[in-house]
């Protein structure tokens, strides 16, 4: 069996990260949006410029992840 020294990965102390797919990809979609939100400042339509999603998909990815910004504190229409 390969394990992560074969591929020249270290193995870490820490807690195990989850396998299950839907687990990952929505600690990716958090940290993907986290990031672009900082990038920006905390502007809404240049985050969704840069994560290439509209305007109002970033405020329901903000809300599903329990994010808070400024922005989101205003109520917004679509």
């Amino acid at each position: 069996m390969i394990g992560a020294e074969d591929l020249g990965i270290p193995e870490s102390s820490k807690a195990p990260m989850p396998l299950k797919l839907r687990d990952n990809r929505n600690a990716a979609e958090r940290d993907a949006i986290v990031k672009a939100l900082s990038r920006v400042g905390g502007n809404i339509q240049a985050a969704a410029d840069l994560l290439g999603v509209s305007r109002p998909t970033v405020y329901d990815l903000i809300n599903r992840h329990g994010l808070k910004s400024a922005s989101t504190e205003n109520s917004h229409e679509d």
